[in-house]
């Protein structure tokens, strides 16, 4: 004969609080990954380079502003001239490899180490050129001609304070991600 298993009320309690633990398990596991994903969006840094033209104080200015809502790290600078790659900020490039060749008068630069943060809402020169008419209009169509034949690129990587990496180039219209 079969014995009949009766199911006592301390059995149907006992899974009834196992379920209930793996459900609350499954919550907060869900729960932590949105904390973690709004966290990581309230740090998110967005880096645009601009180009100014001040034809009143003869100028021409690059700068790298950041429109997101948390630092942007830099980690590389790669610039592109004639399919060759310069590990170096814009500074240095114009000021050691390139701009000598056409004389261009530099009026201010910055250096842009691997791991210095461009706080939220801000901006940092990156070169100014110009100074007087001849070096403003000299500058004005020498950078015209750069981007009308497409000689000069630029590719800068940054991160957030999650480690997150972005990209940007002179060609892209947005930031991409990397990691």
């Amino acid at each position: 004969m079969s014995k009949k298993k009766n199911i006592s009320a301390d059995r149907i309690v006992g899974f009834s609080a196992i379920f209930i633990s793996m459900l609350s398990l499954f919550i907060f596991s869900k729960q932590t990954a949105i904390i973690q994903q709004q966290g990581e969006l309230s740090a998110l840094p967005y880096l645009v380079v601009e180009t100014g033209y001040d034809p009143d104080e003869y100028l021409i200015t690059y700068t790298l502003n950041n429109y997101g809502i948390g630092p942007a790290i830099i980690e590389e600078m790669v610039f592109k001239y004639n399919d060759e790659r310069h590990r170096t900020d814009l500074f240095h490039f114009v000021q050691n490899d390139f701009f000598k060749k056409d004389s261009l008068t530099i009026v201010s630069g910055a250096t842009f180490d691997a791991g210095l943060a461009i706080p939220a809402g801000e901006e940092r020169i990156m070169l100014s050129v110009g100074g007087s008419q001849k070096a403003y209009d000299r500058g004005k169509k020498f950078f015209e001609r750069l981007i009308e034949k497409e000689e000069l690129d630029y590719e800068i990587k940054y991160s957030s304070i999650y480690n997150k990496i972005w990209s940007i180039s002179r060609n892209g219209t947005k930031p991409v991600s990397i990691k």
